[in-house]
């Protein structure tokens, strides 16, 4: 019973990492415009800019199992896309991803990026009516684009959004490895994202934070070992990374 739950748990843990607080009051009606142009440390010219990310909290829920769980460290790299942009297209290219997960049994299990493999972010381009809602930021007079999007209320102003877009399930990009090394299965599908534009300064280094949340992911390919445990939808709960960087969704160059 123990190696069941033990399996069990990590299931959903694992799934967590595959992949960051209600928004305060507002007054619906977005009041922003189409994403499109990305400016990153206040330039605006085209071409890509190397970033990172520092796992920074969250948990997910294993819809199957009814239960959930957290995660505790981890990192993407890649690169961000600067200038002229098309609303839901890749912003951000992740080549490198790691998290690790901790279950109360001590059982540790480990999200990958094959070699080889990307992620991409599309921002923009999702759930929002006439458009992306997104704001020219950082002047005297701008809005920052901060704050968990309410579908049910769209508020004035929100976190920019986007979706995470995992390869195809054939490629077998994206793998999930429990401690032992011998129960290993995949993720596929989407996941939706956020991009809280609010900075924060800690050490002298200025992050952002870059969020994942809801449904859209799933597992698949478990190996043997796993003991048909390593499967089904999660849900995922706030997953967030701290991106050093100061980057604006926006409407103008």
């Amino acid at each position: 019973m123990h190696l069941r739950k033990a399996l069990t748990l990590c299931a959903a843990v694992a799934a967590a990492g595959a992949l960051a607080i209600a928004p305060a009051a507002q007054a619906t009606t977005p009041t922003g415009g189409t994403l499109q142009y990305i400016k990153i440390n206040n330039v605006s010219t085209n071409g890509t800019v190397a970033t990172s990310g520092t796992f920074k909290g969250g948990t997910a829920t294993f819809v199957a199992l009814g239960y959930t769980a957290t995660c505790s460290a981890g990192s993407v790299v890649g690169t961000v896309k600067r200038g002229a942009i098309t609303s839901g297209t890749a912003a951000f290219n992740f080549t490198t991803l790691s998290i690790t997960c901790n279950t109360p049994l001590g059982i540790s299990a480990t999200i990958a990026l094959a070699p080889g493999c990307s992620v991409n972010v599309n921002m923009g381009g999702v759930r929002t009516s006439p458009n992306d809602n997104v704001h020219d930021s950082y002047n005297p007079t701008a809005t920052i684009d901060s704050g968990l999007y309410n579908s049910a209320a769209p508020q004035k102003v929100h976190n920019v959004l986007g979706t995470l877009v995992l390869p195809a399930p054939a490629l077998n990009c994206v793998t999930v490895t429990l401690s032992s090394g011998t129960c290993k299965a995949y993720v596929q599908g989407n996941a939706n994202v956020e991009f809280d534009e609010a900075k924060k300064t800690v050490a002298g280094t200025v992050y952002q934070d870059l969020i994942l949340r809801g449904t859209g992911l799933s597992l698949y390919g478990q190996t043997a070992s796993c003991l048909g445990l390593m499967s089904g939808a999660v849900t995922l709960n706030n997953i967030d990374f701290n991106i050093p960087a100061e980057i604006d969704f926006r409407v103008n160059p």
